[in-house]
């Protein structure tokens, strides 16, 4: 794993909050895999993992080689400004 963050974001198609967290990212070019889990057959099992059983979105796991890995459940800025810029 390279220092470049691993960004997974798990979402639903309906997911207003989901939006503003790929906004963000977007907006600071920072590349993310976006999991849609009512629409990925196994979309709800890899939420369900990553998040060690809790249902929520939009949850994000953010993965780089010298930091600890971060889980976000919703949107907190200062976490995600810590994590990634």
């Amino acid at each position: 794993m390279t220092n470049t963050p691993i960004v997974t974001i798990y979402s639903t198609s309906t997911c207003t909050t989901c939006e503003v967290v790929t906004n963000w990212l977007e907006e600071h070019s920072i590349a993310y895999k976006k999991i849609i889990t009512d629409q990925e057959p196994d979309g709800v099992a890899q939420l369900l993992k990553a998040s060690g059983g809790m249902i929520s979105v939009p949850f994000t796991v953010i993965s780089t080689a010298d930091k600890p890995e971060v889980k976000v459940a919703g949107f907190d800025k200062k976490v995600f400004e810590s994590a990634l810029l």
